[in-house]
């Protein structure tokens, strides 16, 4: 459960990096 959190967290940054 824990890992799933912090890969959704790492998605939303690359997400936003990539936008930026």
């Amino acid at each position: 459960m824990f890992q799933k959190i912090i890969l959704k967290q790492l998605n939303f940054v690359m997400a936003v990096g990539i936008k930026k």
